[in-house]
């Protein structure tokens, strides 16, 4: 096989886990490295290591994508370059996140965020240290997380061109980190500067999580039927992108409005859009069950 089909295959089975074919992807990716083996073409090996990984991590198969990483880094450690290794801090850091292993998180994003610093990378920095903020905020330390926040604002800043959705997203969790902190007026500040920019057109599901960021903020300062309105809202646009995750967090906020609101009517009304929203969930999680086997006998 020449170089050149190898690549077309390359950008095939990229391709598969981009469209979210995962099953597709992880088969043929399993032909790629064959045929990358065959031909000591060791950059991509890793790649069908990397989207074999990222694959697993899509249907929820943890053990089979640590255990691809595990492959990835025994090559990565003869022959890759610094590019390699930033992919696989950022799978790592996914898969950490993932099983809450948020130690291990710390210690990938502090080696991503060293090496892309080296890099110049001030992208790659900067979505390091917006992981950084969210995990200090999962863990309650807002301290920490507006620390890391406000760092990866600098890095977003020195990114050539300018990317102004970049910066958006690291200051969704400073202003989070500010809520935390009870720092009320900074944190409207930014939530205001987020929602007030144009770019957010472009990015529906930045403008809900700042929707929804914004019904924290009123929600603890006693303003409930803001925070209810503004939840109803980001309900709205994630509806659009069915994010079932955030939708979830978003249909709990609401009843527990309506519940302070003492709304029984339309307390009612939010519980039966909750069912619906859980029963989609358990739905997809039945299908990524049936996924996971059906992928398992197949890589037999």
């Amino acid at each position: 096989m020449a170089d050149t089909d190898l690549k077309v295959m390359e950008q095939h089975v990229s391709q598969l886990r981009i469209d979210g074919k995962y099953k597709e992807a992880i088969e043929q990716s399993f032909d790629l490295l064959e045929l990358a083996r065959d031909r000591h073409d060791y950059k991509t090996m890793l790649t069908a290591y990397a989207i074999q990984a990222a694959s697993y991590y899509c249907i929820g198969c943890i053990e089979e994508a640590f255990e691809n990483m595990d492959c990835y880094y025994d090559i990565c450690q003869e022959h890759g370059d610094d590019y390699a290794y930033i992919n696989m801090y950022n799978t790592q850091f996914l898969l950490f996140e993932q099983t809450k292993n948020y130690e291990k998180a710390k210690a990938t994003l502090k080696q991503s965020i060293a090496l892309s610093t080296q890099m110049k990378r001030f992208n790659i920095a900067s979505n390091a240290y917006s992981n950084f903020s969210h995990i200090y905020l999962e863990e309650k330390k807002y301290d920490q997380a507006l620390e890391m926040a406000k760092k990866g604002v600098d890095m977003a800043q020195r990114h050539q061109p300018e990317t102004p959705i970049l910066l958006m997203r690291v200051k969704l969790n400073m202003a989070k980190a500010y809520i935390g902190l009870s720092d009320f007026k900074e944190a409207k500040a930014i939530i205001d500067d987020i929602l007030g920019s144009p770019v957010l057109d472009q990015f529906i599901r930045e403008k809900s999580q700042g929707l929804d960021l914004l019904g924290a903020w009123y929600k603890q300062q006693g303003y409930y039927q803001a925070a209810y309105d503004t939840y109803t809202q980001a309900k709205e646009l994630v509806e659009t992108y069915n994010d079932v995750v955030l939708l979830k967090a978003i249909q709990e906020e609401r009843m527990a409005l309506c519940e302070l609101l003492e709304d029984v009517t339309e307390g009612y009304a939010v519980q039966k859009e909750y069912i619906q929203v859980i029963n989609e969930i358990n739905t997809r999680d039945l299908s990524l069950a049936a996924l996971k086997l059906d992928v398992k006998h197949s890589t037999k």
